[in-house]
């Protein structure tokens, strides 16, 4: 399946031969031969044919299960076998049957990318479902075109009155569908697909890495910031230089990083096995490319249920974490910069527009507040809503009833780092890099980096898992930056559950960054999709907040409901806003903070240690709601490695931080 690069897409031509040439030679080469000579009707021997092909799929999928392509197969199900059979049946041979079943069977990539595929667990989005509808609808034309059209031959053959015209109609006919059907298919590719290569890059990864023990040492924000940035940059200065001029040389477009001392290459992934050998090089990582779709329905747009019901005050989720009595303190976030790297955001919606620090409540300046790693336009904006409503949590007000969001009085900025939900590790580092210093749009991270724009918690409501190109370390050195320069991350733990071991993508499994797990919207019982620990560094989620039913913003001024932990960890990114606004002494000092979270967190003891019988997620549907709540790995009370050290509370976490 392509990814819309031409190594894939070469790679994808050998493995659909290698599907489609045993079912062309063993169903239609001898299962129908053989049928054919020894029935006298021909109807029976293409219908047993056809019988003969579903009975090999479905042991097929009985003897190695394969979601992601039972979707394809039975798309063509109906129409592949009467097309084919109606082929044979003419006694025309194997060789029309080959590249009409490749092409049916192929036809569909061409709009599909198959990230889509591996992250919905077989679930392509419904566009790709259109897709395989439409190749289905034409295949099934063009079969019954040729079915009718041979029953015309023969009663033309019994028939006295001009029967030599019969046939000739019966081909046009066959002939003018055939070519219809194939125009149609372009059409549609050529409107509403995308004609062209998406070719993977990759990273290359320099040995030596800026040394920033001296950062714990200078207590001002702002200086440490300064510091961690100049010595980054100069660092990769430094260093990137043979590398630089040898891309330069090449002529092949590169994008250079200091956060981590890395450079992006573009398109180029054939050149990766030049540079894993040289001695300044650590490793060389492919950084997948993500297809465009015109228009498309994301996955998301399911999950995603509307709530048009007038809105009803303070949301349940709030209530749940005592999030109001914090607002009666009169403490709403004033003073605090939250940012969120995401799917991109919808800054006029009214939950959040008032909130955005490039407003002023009649010009926008989008400078050093937004930053497009994908497509590098200089307007926020959402191409799959997952954004705006992560933003919603966090702090969204619209003023008029909507209290959605836990820190209102907080300003944000953001960047995405996602096409279509997915990305890749140079887009995640990419915004990274401009959290620790903002920029102006065009401008250059390396000089106009400016730290005093620097937000002071991040919302990561994403993972990098190993189809998007991150092995479990990637990201671990830009998360421990960002920490020692003060900036906190948190970052939804995943929705991997209810099996234990299941925190698998980074940046959640790393010790850097605080890890939120999901509960219902009451804030009482865990998620059954919520990712349980241990992970490699440890305890993992460090705490939990409310994921489910999650009323919040999206696109185009509205607010729907959302389950996942993406929507959990913007309730403690908000939280801590409120902290930080509350007491500006703990501003910049993470281990302290988390410490209080967790102190001020509301306990759930996990006594029981999980069995083997109780890892379960994958052996039904229905036991992924049979959600066993048990003591993953060997840690039993609290923490523990499925609430962490329980259910945040904002109004006891604020009151600690003003009591220190």
């Amino acid at each position: 399946m392509p990814w819309g690069d031409r190594l894939t897409s070469l790679e994808l031509v050998f493995q659909s031969l290698a599907r489609v040439l045993p079912d062309i030679a063993i169903v239609w080469g001898v299962v129908f031969f053989l049928l054919n000579r020894v029935l006298t009707r021909g109807w029976v021997a293409g219908l047993l044919t056809m019988l003969a092909y579903w009975f090999a799929f479905a042991a097929g999928q009985i003897l190695a299960p394969d979601a992601a392509s039972l979707l394809q197969d039975i798309a063509v199900l109906a129409a592949l076998p009467l097309l084919l059979t109606e082929l044979r049946a003419r006694d025309a041979g194997l060789y029309p049957l080959l590249p009409l079943a490749w092409l049916t069977y192929t036809a569909p990539f061409l709009f599909t990318d198959p990230r889509d595929v591996l992250a919905t667990g077989g679930i392509p989005e419904l566009l790709h479902i259109y897709s395989y509808g439409i190749v289905c609808f034409l295949a099934f034309l063009l079969g019954l075109a040729l079915w009718a059209g041979r029953l015309m031959v023969r009663r033309a053959e019994r028939n006295t009155i001009r029967p030599f015209l019969v046939p000739k109609i019966s081909r046009a006919v066959a002939v003018f569908l055939a070519v219809g059907a194939i125009a149609a298919w372009v059409g549609l590719f050529v409107r509403y697909g995308e004609p062209r290569f998406y070719d993977d890059g990759f990273l290359i990864i320099l040995h030596e890495q800026a040394d920033l023990d001296g950062a714990a040492a200078i207590s001002g924000r702002t200086e440490r910031l300064s510091y961690v940035y100049h010595d980054l940059v100069e660092t990769a200065e430094r260093t990137q230089g043979p590398l630089r001029a040898e891309l330069d040389a090449l002529g092949v477009p590169y994008r250079p990083y200091y956060l981590v001392n890395a450079i992006r290459v573009d398109g180029h992934r054939w050149l990766m096995g030049r540079f894993a050998g040289r001695p300044d090089v650590d490793q060389v990582l492919l950084n997948p490319n993500v297809r465009l779709y015109p228009i498309r329905q994301s996955l998301t747009d399911l999950l995603l249920a509307e709530e048009n019901a007038p809105p009803a005050g303070v949301q349940k989720n709030l209530q749940a974490i005592h999030v109001p009595a914090v607002w009666d303190l009169g403490v709403t976030g004033a003073g605090i910069v939250v940012a969120d790297q995401d799917t991109g955001f919808d800054w006029t919606h009214p939950a959040i527009q008032a909130q955005y620090r490039g407003w002023d409540g009649q010009m926008a300046s989008h400078d050093y507040n937004w930053h497009d790693a994908w497509d590098d336009k200089a307007v926020p904006w959402d191409d799959d809503m997952h954004g705006t409503h992560t933003m919603g949590t966090i702090l969204g007000d619209d003023g008029a009833g909507n209290r959605i969001g836990v820190a209102p009085g907080a300003r944000w900025i953001g960047c995405r780092n996602m096409r279509r939900g997915f990305g890749n590790p140079g887009a995640y580092l990419e915004c990274m890099e401009f959290l620790l210093a903002p920029y102006p749009h065009g401008g250059d991270p390396f000089r106009d980096g400016d730290v005093t724009q620097a937000p002071h918690v991040v919302n990561n409501s994403w993972g990098c898992p190993s189809w998007e190109g991150c092995a479990p370390d990637t990201l671990a050195r830009a998360s421990q930056t960002l920490r020692v320069a003060g900036v906190m991350m948190v970052v939804s733990v995943g929705n991997e559950g209810p099996a234990c071991e299941t925190v698998l993508h980074p940046p959640a499994n790393y010790d850097d960054v605080f890890s939120v797990g999901a509960t219902d919207l009451s804030g009482q019982t865990i998620a059954f999709f919520s990712s349980r620990g241990p992970a490699e560094d440890g305890v993992k989620p460090d705490i939990s907040a409310p994921g489910q039913a999650i009323r919040s913003s999206v696109p185009g001024g509205g607010y729907m409901r959302a389950d996942g932990t993406s929507m959990a960890g913007p309730h403690v990114v908000g939280v801590v806003a409120l902290i930080w606004s509350a007491a500006p002494e703990l501003l910049g000092q993470i281990d302290a903070t988390e410490a209080l979270l967790c102190q001020t967190a509301r306990p759930v003891p996990v006594e029981r240690l999980c069995t083997p019988a109780d890892a379960v997620a994958d052996a039904s549907l229905a036991s992924l709601y049979a959600n066993p709540v048990c003591a993953c790995g060997d840690t039993v009370g609290v923490p523990n490695n499925v609430y962490g050290c329980g259910v945040i509370d904002a109004a006891a976490a604020v009151q600690a931080a003003r009591g220190k």
